[in-house]
């Protein structure tokens, strides 16, 4: 009866509760590769490491052409599973790291959300931090924008380097919102950040 079992259940089924034992038996015998991709989307938005080890050993690409790399990383960061970014950033490509899901990268999806230690795990695994996601604003320009524990972050984004000049579509630098915030702007002035940018006002 075991095996009516398994070749009844659904990857996404056994992701969902977490069946790791089932699952590599799932992964032994011929499935469906989008179930499968649908699987690791689930373990990854819901930090199911376990889980989520069976599927990247079974061989499943988180880099394959539907961009679900890019929806993993990013529901992992939004999340705050830093475990699981581990895990996928060691399976992935660098191009695949910075991949845009919805307009914005895994690291960009972090930084919004608040997940300090998220960011650090992207940054240590090679993100790009000078990204620009769809509405023309790096990471650094995003924490400073959004002031939930942003101080960490740009701490994270200045010491690995990020650019401190670089604007948005108004010609506004973090050091702008940083100052119309109240957080943050003497982080970037002691790291070198220019006062004399002029703002886009047209």
């Amino acid at each position: 009866m075991l095996c009516a079992d398994v070749f009844c259940s659904s990857i996404v089924d056994v992701v969902r509760d977490k069946n790791c034992a089932l699952l590599q038996l799932l992964v032994q015998g011929r499935f469906s590769v989008p179930d499968a991709k649908r699987g690791l989307l689930l373990a990854a938005e819901n930090g199911y490491t376990d889980c989520l080890d069976v599927l990247l050993q079974a061989g499943i690409k988180p880099e394959l052409e539907d961009t679900s790399c890019g929806a993993a990383l990013s529901a992992a960061a939004s999340a705050g599973h830093d475990n699981v970014i581990v895990q996928l950033a060691a399976a992935v490509s660098r191009g695949c790291l910075n991949a845009q899901w919805c307009g914005s990268t895994a690291l960009h999806k972090a930084v919004v959300n608040g997940r300090g230690s998220c960011v650090g795990a992207l940054v240590d695994a090679g993100a790009n931090v000078n990204a620009v996601n769809s509405a023309g604003d790096t990471p650094l320009i995003v924490a400073a924008k959004h002031c939930r524990q942003s101080l960490a972050t740009m701490k994270c984004l200045i010491g690995a380097g990020c650019d401190l000049q670089r604007v948005d579509a108004e010609r506004r630098t973090a050091l702008h919102y940083a100052c119309y915030r109240a957080v943050g702007a003497e982080l970037l002035l002691s790291a070198g950040a220019q006062t004399n940018v002029q703002v886009n006002t047209t």
